[in-house]
């Protein structure tokens, strides 16, 4: 595996790590998924036009009491998204 390979493994790791450490609060909380829908990104500025994708963008709280968080953004495969998503890991 190359380097950005292993980079976007890395990654993607630490995105399931975090979303199971800090997002089990918010499954339990409620219905899975309409919390996935709640992240649902149906459009965005200056894009007149509907993707055939879908894809999702929020926040993973880190550290609430110093209100940290990472931000995320999820871009479900078009064919077959079940067997490979793709991760686009900001942070700022």
């Amino acid at each position: 595996m190359d380097k950005w390979g292993s980079l976007v493994v890395l990654l993607g790791i630490l995105l399931v790590f975090f979303l199971e450490v800090k997002g089990t609060t918010l499954v339990e909380d409620g219905d899975p998924i309409s919390q996935q829908e709640k992240d649902r990104v149906l459009e965005l500025p200056g894009q007149f036009f509907n993707v055939s994708f879908a894809h999702y963008a929020g926040y993973v709280t880190v550290d609430e009491e110093a209100g940290r968080a990472l931000f995320y953004w999820f871009f479900e495969a078009v064919d077959d998204p079940s067997s490979k998503p793709l991760v686009l890991w900001l942070n700022g």
